[in-house]
């Protein structure tokens, strides 16, 4: 279509002509290209938090749904009271079918990405990467004789730090001075002080866009005591608007109703 044809022929019987058009490459597909070019980029969640300098916690708490009671102040269960909900709502996880739900363009779960499994290449040596550590059950040293620490004797099953020389019980797989891993241990300390932190790793973790992130940000720059508070109360189960807000009652709800007017006037609350 659109292209310069020569008039080679004609047959005046049939009355049909026949033309010769120079053949052209096929035009690429600007849709798809345009498509693939403004596509979002996620990051993991523990990726974000360090990019942000939060705990996990807490940007799942901001990021997800976060009630907050407005509890009279005799109350301090916090479970009475009109129920606020402060946070962004990117993802939701339904209580019923635990489907997990995101806000398209913000959040998305990294075992369902773009709404299809990501069960990865089918490669069986994906399974495996860099640096990772098998131990054999059942499997013991022997033939070395049990380390010694000055005049104390090290049981055989116990193990000796190798940063600070401490004697450590061997139930344990990381030293309690230094938190340094035990020999063969290092995936297990480090999947446990990510979910101290509140981080899950992926697969299965949720990741977040760049625009999820700015969105994280502005939210912190505007009001810094709501992410400061959080952090100090990340053990409450039920929040009230004077663990998160300064200053007497009065000033609490008021610095309460600002966030919601703010998150009302965001574009993805409409």
């Amino acid at each position: 279509l659109g292209q310069l044809a020569t008039v080679v022929g004609m047959d005046a019987e049939s009355k049909m002509v026949t033309v010769e058009v120079e053949e052209r490459a096929a035009e690429p597909p600007f849709g798809l290209a345009i498509a693939q070019a403004v596509r979002d980029q996620y990051a993991a969640a523990h990726v974000c938090c360090k990019h942000l300098g939060l705990r996990g916690d807490v940007l799942g708490k901001v990021t997800g749904m976060m009630n907050v009671m407005v509890a009279e102040e005799h109350d301090r269960s916090g479970r009475n009271g009109e129920v606020f909900d402060l946070g962004l709502r990117l993802k939701l996880t339904t209580s019923d079918t635990r489907d997990k739900l995101r806000l398209l363009g913000f959040c998305r779960h990294s075992a369902y990405n773009d709404g299809v499994p990501n069960t990865g290449s089918g490669s069986a040596a994906n399974c495996w990467e860099e640096k990772d550590t098998v131990k054999i059950v059942g499997s013991k040293v022997v033939g070395a004789p049990p380390p010694t620490i000055g005049r104390a004797t090290v049981k055989a099953e116990d193990w000796v730090c190798a940063k600070c020389k401490a004697s450590v019980y061997g139930s344990k797989i990381s030293c309690f001075k230094c938190n340094t891993p035990k020999p063969g241990h290092e995936a297990e300390v480090a999947a446990a002080e990510q979910q101290k932190e509140g981080e899950q790793l992926p697969p299965g973790g949720w990741e977040y866009s760049a625009r999820a992130i700015q969105l994280v940000q502005e939210y912190r720059s505007r009001f810094p005591h709501v992410f400061t508070a959080l952090r100090k109360h990340a053990e409450s189960r039920n929040l009230t608007h004077r663990m998160l807000f300064p200053g007497t009652d009065a000033e609490a709800r008021a610095g309460l109703q600002e966030v919601v007017d703010w998150l009302a006037g965001l574009p993805i609350a409409s």
